[in-house]
């Protein structure tokens, strides 16, 4: 008997080309990365992170501390909320298409983190809120190269806050707007498209 009519050599091959395959439409498969009802929360944290930036007239780094406490908190529930999804789904966000987006924010933040330092020692508060939504959607749009049309949009609307807020003199009004405004929008969006 010729060795490819071997009945465990189809069946390996076969077992192969299933592998092959199953590897291929995992990373062609559009991913929705994040819930809605999370970045929902995210949208109302940012508003009232702005609300009482302006109730408590903080700036300088008060004002910052506050917004990174926020973006700590806000990163954990996109986190954990992912998580528990893609449990529920029976993946996991440490591999395949869902990490690839996660690990791809990393540049972005750390780029952010880089910059908010040097700001702060310059003492330039007012550039942060534009370079914060800038690299926020720079990051979105990096990461979501696998990811429904909707994240791709999030990422352009965060582009261009950050480079309005660049401009603006009203750091509370853009961060509102951005993070507040525009994860609330978005998480409506991605929601509806989840069926949440």
């Amino acid at each position: 008997m010729p060795q490819s009519d071997n009945p465990s050599s189809l069946s390996q091959r076969a077992g192969e080309d299933l592998s092959l395959i199953r590897a291929l439409m995992q990373r062609a498969t559009t991913i929705v990365p994040m819930s809605g009802g999370a970045l929902f929360c995210i949208g109302v944290l940012g508003v009232l992170s702005a609300g009482l930036c302006i109730r408590l007239s903080l700036d300088g780094i008060a004002w910052v501390a506050l917004w990174c406490v926020t973006a700590l908190i806000a990163s954990v529930l996109a986190l954990l909320t992912a998580a528990m999804q893609l449990r529920r789904q029976g993946h996991s966000i440490l591999t395949g298409s869902h990490s690839r987006f996660w690990l791809s924010l990393l540049p972005g933040f750390a780029a952010a983190l880089v910059l908010t330092v040097v700001f702060i020692r310059a003492q330039d508060f007012a550039t942060l809120p534009g370079l914060w939504l800038l690299l926020y959607g720079v990051s979105i749009l990096a990461a979501g190269s696998q990811c429904i049309t909707l994240i791709s949009r999030m990422g352009v609307t965060f582009v261009v806050l950050g480079v309005v807020a660049l401009f603006l003199p009203w750091p509370n009004l853009s961060m509102a707007a951005g993070f507040g405004l525009g994860h609330l929008a978005f998480g409506l969006l991605i929601a509806r498209y989840n069926h949440e």
